[in-house]
């Protein structure tokens, strides 16, 4: 959390950027993320009776009878494979403490699991933000639906000149709105840009729980969904150009060597999850697993483009990029660690995870139109 002296310059150098106070609606953010993380043996408070139907027979792991206890530590996360959640049941707190000892260990994954798919989630709400604000497609025109497949096409005109220009403003969401369909423009051939930018914010979140992060470039399958480039129309009929053809991914491979993939830009094929275990990932969306990269890979490719439209973009995505790790700091200083938001019960988490991309992506609007009006932006 930034220091007083930290969010002065901070302030500083934003004086026209109105920081909103979340104050009020944090106080839950008091919970800490160490002690919560961490397993101990289990009190009272640590299980719950459930109530049992008739079709409810689950067995205690401890002696194998009908359990209507359930551990509260690990109770619905997520599990190692599949969409399942962990449940781990006991017929008295007697059993449950006798089997501590074993279930330890499974209890502190499902926890680990749990903080990945959460991270994983904001860091994909950051990315849209991000994206939305930064949002390059030059002079689009218009969007033609084919069942599945969504054809983009731009004014040729226009686009000729982009090679001046930075254009500052998204049409997107005003051909578009439905809100899925947008992610999926916003995410179109952003993969690599996604890893480079938000790849090291995924890591800083799971440290201590990490063990090793890479990218993976794959070619994707079963698309729910397709974009594509309609270059012209002949007789009525569109004609389309097909892009995109590798898409790159992160690869986490957990302390506890459970692997899983965060797919940030899925949902240009139509996939709205963003984090799967990642056996299911590959036998799911994998046609091919091209290479296998060390995480930087992506950046240090875009930060080297020799195109100077792209490196303008590069850079320009960047400083935005910096402007809202501030915005987070901003935040945490009035409402509390990203850790602890991390570690809030489900309905809390929920929540406060809006209250806080609501908050950053305010900010980032607000940072956008004062960097136009300071000429920032270049603009035709």
């Amino acid at each position: 959390m930034p220091d007083s002296a930290t969010v002065a310059k901070l302030r500083a150098a934003w004086p026209n950027v109105p920081i909103i106070s979340f104050t009020s609606s944090l106080e839950a953010l008091s919970v800490s993320c160490d002690q919560s993380s961490k397993p101990s043996e289990p009190k009272d408070e640590k299980t719950y009776r459930d109530s049992l139907s008739a079709q409810d027979t689950g067995k205690c792991r401890n002696c194998g009878k009908i359990a209507p206890l359930l551990c509260n530590g690990c109770k619905g996360l997520p599990a190692a494979r599949g969409n399942s959640t962990i449940a781990a049941r006991y017929c008295t707190k007697e059993c449950q403490k006798q089997d501590w000892t074993v279930h330890k260990n499974d209890c502190k994954a499902a926890k680990t699991r749990q903080l990945l798919y959460r991270v994983a989630d904001l860091t994909k709400g950051l990315f849209y933000i991000h994206s939305e604000i930064t949002f390059s497609w030059a002079y689009l025109k218009k969007i033609d639906c084919y069942g599945p497949l969504r054809a983009v096409y731009t004014d040729e005109v226009k686009s000729e000149r982009r090679n001046t220009l930075l254009v500052p403003f998204s049409t997107v969401t005003d051909l578009v709105s439905d809100r899925k369909e947008q992610e999926a423009y916003l995410s179109h051939l952003g993969c690599s840009g996604a890893v480079a930018r938000f790849g090291p914010l995924l890591a800083a979140r799971l440290r201590g729980n990490l063990q090793l992060i890479e990218e993976i470039i794959v070619t994707p399958k079963n698309h729910n969904l397709s974009i594509v480039k309609g270059q012209k129309e002949v007789d009525n009929r569109p004609v389309f150009r097909k892009d995109g053809l590798y898409h790159t991914i992160l690869r986490v491979t957990l302390a506890s060597q459970e692997q899983y993939a965060v797919d940030l830009t899925g949902a240009q094929y139509g996939h709205a999850e963003e984090c799967l275990p990642w056996e299911d990932y590959v036998t799911a969306r994998v046609d091919q697993i091209i290479e296998v990269q060390p995480v930087g890979t992506s950046k240090k490719w875009l930060a080297e483009q020799i195109d100077p439209v792209r490196l303008m973009q590069w850079s320009m995505k960047l400083n935005f990029l910096n402007e809202m790790e501030i915005c987070i700091g901003f935040w945490e200083v009035h409402g509390g660690s990203i850790d602890a938001l991390l570690a809030l019960p489900e309905k809390q988490w929920l929540a406060k995870k809006e209250s806080l991309l609501e908050y950053v992506k305010t900010f980032m609007k607000h940072l956008k139109e004062d960097s136009i009006r300071q000429g920032s932006w270049c603009r035709e």
